[in-house]
């Protein structure tokens, strides 16, 4: 519904006490089997204990409704000035909102004054975790805090006990969030993250380090730390990138020390991420010292170092009880300013231990020739692994005396790592991350970034380099007025029918705002179009009734009618624009057919320099679609004639109702699954590829 002309917030007064308590029994009583029966209590305060509550110092709030007192909000400011404390925050120790007047929009509006007169951060109560106020919270734009965020500032900022930090619920906007960081000046003012990023796959990045990229003011990175991790990062975050390779540095590293200390000096946290290790040929070392002489304070986040992971993933344990009892880690790049080196060539070439040469592939001639001419068997196998652990890794195995040829005509660059010893030969046997079907293979990914997922997942997991861009974006429509007066209207539908996963999770959340649940829909037959869309159900504890064996609509109209669909009252919460020809096709089956549209899909922004630039190097090999909106936008950012410039680029497609759409602009699909699935494109695309 929409809000009325007039919603009046002002505080309230003692007169107001009565009619205070009354709204609070009344909103309580309301919430019965809306609220989990464990956290559910009988409504209270009554009129003595609402005095009581004031004198304590909770401070209420009135909404009025054509000058009629409707709602009550209850706030007690607490002062937290203790050492690591978050330093003030408002508590909202009550809300409440006539039954007769929810749906108004009076609880956001009132969370909205409040959090402009405060000044403070809001905290919420315990019972605010239900499911149902997390939503409503959301719609009414304010931010809820990560749960890693929530424990932090709860458990070790608050002391709140740690079964409460399950069951609260921070709230904030941006200033309010820039307020409660700037609030905990002791503990994070100065403190700077040197966070170990991995070698490359996003998988091996640690639960610590993801945990500070979400918090953290400022991400330092760079230039083997996965830019992916960056979408991890706060959207108001600073994003640095301070990259080195080969040579050409965008910053020196005495200028990336002072950064970090500026940074940090402006009372900003810091996430310094560096690929690997810290501490293991990152020269971390060097910027804890430096943090050190600035009185800043540090923490370390040890990282997954591409010496072990590299050649795992190509199939070579660094240590193996028939090869080799110890590894030794080699910078094959030192400092160029050192007076000696600190190589002792005659020591490694008659060490037993693997040796892995980090940072050493333009060095490698010299590396070679200093071991096999201080003894070591020119025989002894040697491996390279460039980009290990990535989507595009690569490796090979020679020997000490054919490497460096076989290197140069393989035309292998850094950044690779090179791995000397008798478990080299292991290669062959242990592959197994470079058999994957798609290694090496890019693979653009058209759908909603909501949706992307689903199938970036699974191509990822197939050894996929996937392009994410996304031409859809999925929102929320502005009025639900004619949602919720459909969901209170659903003793007359005889049929639900659910197009799509966003179809699911929209109408749950409309009917979760009017204080509805699953319960909603008893005696209502239910029928998914996909395994998707049939598991998103099953999730709210709906088993379809009825699932097409195939996802067209003429498949789901003869199923139906199998099922007695004729002359039924069918509803379809779907997309505001979509396909009509469903609901066509059941219309003359004889079913009375309503559309109900619970969301609304528009053009992204995206700019589709990335994908060009990416398609100019040869670096895509797919282009995948899993919708006509998808086809429509894709070429509504990027001309149809730019792909054609590319013919030995394949294009996949879920099914033939989006290949019909794709002709329309010059293209048919050379990928097409049987069945019009996404797990079904991925395994068409792990074959045709």
């Amino acid at each position: 519904m929409t809000a009325p002309a007039q919603i009046r917030i002002r505080p309230c007064v003692a007169a107001d006490e009565p009619l205070m308590a009354e709204i609070v029994g009344d909103a309580a009583s309301a919430y019965k089997g809306v609220i989990p029966a464990d956290r559910y209590h009988e409504p209270y305060m009554p009129l003595e204990e609402l005095r009581a509550e004031i004198a304590a110092g909770v401070r209420f709030w009135g909404a009025e409704v054509d000058g009629e007192l409707v709602g009550v909000m209850g706030i007690q400011d607490v002062d937290n000035a203790t050492p690591g404390g978050i330093g003030d925050v408002a508590l909202i120790r009550h809300a409440y909102v006539r039954t007769a007047q929810r749906g108004l929009g009076i609880g956001g509006q009132l969370l909205t004054h409040l959090m402009g007169i405060t000044q403070r951060p809001l905290l919420m109560g315990t019972w605010a975790a239900a499911d149902w106020a997390v939503r409503f919270y959301q719609k009414h734009g304010f931010t809820l805090t990560t749960h890693a965020e929530k424990e932090t500032l709860l458990r070790i900022y608050w002391n709140i006990p740690a079964r409460q930090v399950e069951t609260s619920v921070v709230l904030a906007d941006a200033r309010a969030i820039t307020m409660l960081r700037n609030a905990r000046l002791e503990s994070t003012m100065s403190t700077v993250y040197l966070i170990g990023a991995g070698p490359g796959d996003p998988g091996l990045l640690t639960v610590r380090a993801k945990e500070l990229i979400e918090t953290c003011d400022v991400v330092v990175y760079d230039y083997l730390a996965n830019k992916d991790f960056l979408k991890y990062a706060r959207t108001d975050a600073e994003i640095i990138y301070v990259g080195k390779k080969g040579g050409d540095h965008t910053l020196p590293q005495d200028q990336i020390n002072q950064l970090i200390i500026d940074k940090a000096k402006e009372g900003k946290s810091v996430a310094r991420l560096k690929g690997g290790d810290p501490y293991v040929f990152g020269r971390g070392g060097e910027e804890a010292e430096e943090l050190v002489e600035a009185g800043i304070a540090f923490e370390v986040v040890p990282g997954v170092t591409a010496g072990v992971a590299a050649p795992a993933y190509a199939g070579i344990p660094v240590t193996h009880r028939d090869h080799t009892t110890s590894v030794c880690f080699i910078t094959g790049h030192e400092d160029p300013t050192k007076e000696e080196t600190g190589h002792n060539w005659e020591v490694y070439a008659k060490s037993t231990s693997t040796l892995v040469f980090y940072m050493g592939v333009k060095n490698l001639p010299m590396i070679a020739g200093n071991l096999i001419s201080n003894g070591r068997d020119p025989k002894t196998p040697v491996a390279l692994v460039r980009w290990g652990t990535r989507c595009n890794q690569e490796s090979m195995v020679a020997t000490l005396e054919t490497v460096a040829a076989e290197a140069e005509k393989r035309k292998f660059a850094a950044p690779s790592i090179i791995i000397v010893g008798g478990v080299c030969s292991l290669a062959s046997k242990l592959a197994w991350f470079e058999k994957k079907p798609l290694l090496g293979k890019g693979v653009v990914v058209t759908r909603a970034r909501e949706q992307a997922s689903d199938l970036a997942d699974v191509l990822k997991n197939m050894g996929a380099c996937v392009f994410e861009f996304p031409t859809i974006t999925v929102e929320p429509l502005d009025d639900y007025e004619e949602v919720e007066k459909a969901i209170l209207s659903l003793g007359a539908v005889d049929w639900l029918i659910f197009t799509s996963v966003n179809g699911v999770k929209h109408f749950w959340n409309q009917l979760s705002e009017i204080g509805l649940d699953t319960r909603a829909l008893g005696g209502i037959s239910v029928a998914a179009i996909g395994p998707a869309t049939a598991e998103e159900l099953k999730a709210r504890g709906v088993t379809p009734d009825f699932i097409p064996p195939k996802y067209v609509a003429e498949e789901v109209v003869a199923g139906l009618l199998e099922r007695g669909i004729a002359g039924k009252n069918v509803l379809i919460p779907r997309a505001k624009v979509a396909r009509e020809v469903l609901p066509e096709e059941l219309a003359k089956a004889g079913a009375k057919v309503r559309i109900l549209p619970v969301y609304e899909t528009r053009l992204t922004q995206q700019d589709p320099a990335e994908i060009v630039e990416a398609l100019e190097k040869g670096k895509i090999q797919a282009v995948t679609f899993t919708s006509s909106s998808t086809v429509e936008n894709f070429f509504t950012l990027l001309a149809p004639d730019t792909l054609k410039k590319y013919p030995d680029v394949k294009i996949g497609c879920i099914g033939p109702v989006t290949a019909k759409t794709l002709s329309r602009y010059g293209f048919a699909p050379d990928i097409q699954p049987e069945d019009y699935t996404i797990p079904g494109l991925a395994e068409a695309l792990g074959k045709g590829l």
